[in-house]
């Protein structure tokens, strides 16, 4: 019986990753340092009345009724805290060519786990934060895909968000049906603006940014938001490799990422959700 010998690449055989296509693009900011919960007040305003000129009433007030500034308290509190934690044995690691650099290694986790982890978890905030709009009818076509989008903008004018600089999420499987409507504006009508980290187009006044079907929260067609709602939060983001550990002959590759992602309370109108009926 002859043994032959095995041999490994020298080089890691990679997966297909994206970047982050969710979770930087909410631009509400507070400041977290010390704390995992903030809190902001919304002083409340007054209907207008009718300035009263006959009153002569020296205890009244021609202005209308005089009434304290009220106020509602908006608490945010980072909910997630997850972690890996990952070996890679010298003598393992000595018998595979040493192909499994600790740094590459690092890199590959970022890229197929946190990133997408993180881009999920926001998407699914987002569309299921109370008080956002939500439109519910028949599956989206190449036909109807375009006035979609139109009544996701009328949702959002009708309630006093900025028209433009809106983003769009939209998974892959509907952005097929968008991008076959020949309303669409695809990239070439884009060619002298600042387009932005993966959008690919834009409808509506509305950029477009497509995601992986398994992105998206259960039967959601796309997911609009004025990026002054969102409030994406990462407290803490914890990566390090140790090549010294007391109990394992390599390096130890560990990570650690509190986050969260928040509508703000009194912004929940400027996130339109598209569901799928069926």
């Amino acid at each position: 019986m002859i043994n032959l010998a095995i041999k490994y690449a020298s080089k890691i055989e990679e997966r297909f990753v994206l970047e982050s296509l969710v979770f930087g693009k909410g631009t509400a900011k507070y400041d977290w340092t010390g704390t995992k919960e903030v809190r902001s007040i919304t002083p409340t305003t007054v209907a207008l009345t009718t300035y009263d000129i006959d009153d002569t009433d020296a205890v009244a007030d021609r202005f209308g009724q005089l009434t304290e500034v009220q106020d509602t308290l908006n608490t945010y509190t980072i909910t997630q805290d997850k972690s890996f934690n990952l070996a890679i044995d010298r003598g393992n690691n000595e018998s595979q060519m040493l192909v499994k650099k600790a740094g590459a290694v690092m890199k590959m986790e970022v890229d197929e786990q946190v990133i997408p982890a993180l881009d999920i978890y926001a998407l699914g905030k987002y569309a299921g934060t109370t008080g956002v709009q939500t439109s519910a009818v028949l599956a989206l076509t190449k036909a109807n895909i375009v006035d979609a989008f139109g009544a996701a903008i009328a949702g959002l004018v009708n309630n006093k968000v900025p028209a433009t600089g809106n983003i769009a999420w939209i998974s892959a499987s509907e952005f097929a049906k968008l991008v076959a409507s020949p309303e669409f504006l695809n990239l070439e009508k884009l060619g002298t603006k600042a387009v932005g980290k993966g959008v690919v187009g834009e409808v509506h006044g509305i950029q477009i940014i497509r995601v992986p079907d398994s992105y998206m929260p259960a039967k959601t067609s796309f997911i609009v938001a004025n990026p002054s709602c969102l409030l994406p939060v990462k407290k803490i983001n914890t990566l390090r490799i140790l090549k010294e550990h007391p109990s394992i002959d390599g390096s130890v590759l560990q990570g650690r990422i509190m986050f969260d992602a928040f509508v703000l309370n009194q912004k929940t109108k400027g996130v339109y959700v598209h569901k799928n009926a069926a």
